[in-house]
């Protein structure tokens, strides 16, 4: 007990000499400080949303909503996946907004994506998303056929 109670007590004098050198340096400096301090948030911060990403859809889970984000982004039958997905299953599938996604937006719809899309399958199996995918590719490709031959 002795030596550790040393410890606290030398921890205590260092604290006590910093302290007043401290307070000094962030009076004189705030700019610094604040730039420091809101980069240093930042680079903590999508951890964060991870985590939020994460509760979010397993609140949402349990609740029994499925919402995916991002699947089959960028192809042009996206809408009919989507709304197949809704129709069959009560998936709803979104996708995330904007042409420029900060990385906490980015980190917490993946967190969001892993958790909702597992639970997705164990739910509907695998073959929920394939099957939609491949009917409404199926369908925008006869329709496109159908528009070149009108043509």
């Amino acid at each position: 007990f002795h030596s550790r109670h040393c410890a606290f007590s030398r921890l205590g004098a260092v604290c006590s000499k910093l302290f007043p050198v401290v307070k000094s340096f962030i009076q004189r400096h705030k700019i610094l400080v604040v730039v420091v301090a809101v980069i240093g948030a930042f680079w903590m911060f999508p951890s964060a949303t991870a985590v939020m990403g994460h509760l979010e859809a397993r609140i949402d889970v349990a609740q029994g909503r499925y919402l995916v984000w991002g699947k089959s982004r960028g192809v042009p039958w996206r809408l009919d996946y989507a709304r197949l997905l809704q129709e069959r299953y009560g998936i709803e599938c979104r996708r995330p907004g904007g042409c420029v996604m900060f990385e906490s937006h980015r980190s917490y719809l993946l967190a969001y994506d892993v958790i909702a899309s597992a639970a997705a399958i164990r739910q509907f199996g695998s073959e929920a998303f394939t099957e939609c995918e491949a009917e409404a590719r199926k369908a925008w490709e006869e329709r496109n056929a159908a528009a070149a031959k009108t043509q």
